[in-house]
């Protein structure tokens, strides 16, 4: 049987938006057809945006298309080491993240080299930066929250826009509110001001 699998992704994906948010066309309809597999996908609060990884003979590539299935920008990872673990896109649809994961031969691959890639809304590369996990991003790109676990040791960072590390936390679990001001993290609540999170209240 032929390999469909990128079509019945972002078939159940434009099901799921209109499930999720009580609006838009619930009727299934192909808008994009892949050459490759669909390995994960995220897509903005209106369903106007949507990200995925597409992977085809050990490349892997985002791309970020719009409802009708209008391609707005992709990225090709050209280091065929590099595996994707995490992608997420901001709220309004306008910044998108990935992680990519490269094994250390040395070590037979037990270690790994971990980067978070920021990027704009035309796509455009703004930062990378070690960081490995779930990613949050708030609206307008202004926080981005990285979860990351090496081991037993769990840690999370969190980011500004212009890639500066603000805080580091050693947790695990994370939550980001749409504006980024509230951030919770393994049960802890934090007030983030300015950047600088202040625990305001433990489970």
């Amino acid at each position: 049987m032929k390999n469909n699998i990128g079509i019945l992704m972002i078939l159940a994906l434009m099901v799921l938006c209109a499930g999720c948010y009580g609006k838009g066309d619930s009727a299934e309809k192909v808008i994009f057809t892949g050459k490759g597999k669909i390995l994960n996908l995220a897509v903005s609060c209106n369903g106007e945006h949507i990200l995925f990884i597409e992977s085809m003979d050990k490349n892997i590539d985002l791309h970020m298309i719009d409802k009708t299935g209008k391609t707005i920008w992709s990225r090709e990872n050209t280091d065929k080491d590099c595996y994707a673990r995490e992608i997420a896109i901001s709220s309004d649809g306008q910044y998108a993240a990935w992680n990519l994961v490269k094994p250390i031969e040395e070590t037979g691959g037990e270690n790994v080299i971990s980067k978070t890639y920021l990027f704009s809304p035309i796509g455009d590369l703004l930062w990378e930066r070690s960081a490995e996990g779930e990613i949050r991003i708030s609206k307008n790109g202004q926080y981005i929250l990285v979860g990351k676990q090496i081991y037993s040791t769990q840690l999370v960072k969190l980011f500004s826009r212009d890639g500066n590390e603000l805080a580091t936390f050693p947790r695990s679990e994370i939550s980001m509110s749409d504006d980024g001001s509230k951030l919770l993290i393994d049960g802890v609540l934090y007030e983030n001001e300015a950047g600088k999170p202040k625990e305001i209240l433990s489970g």
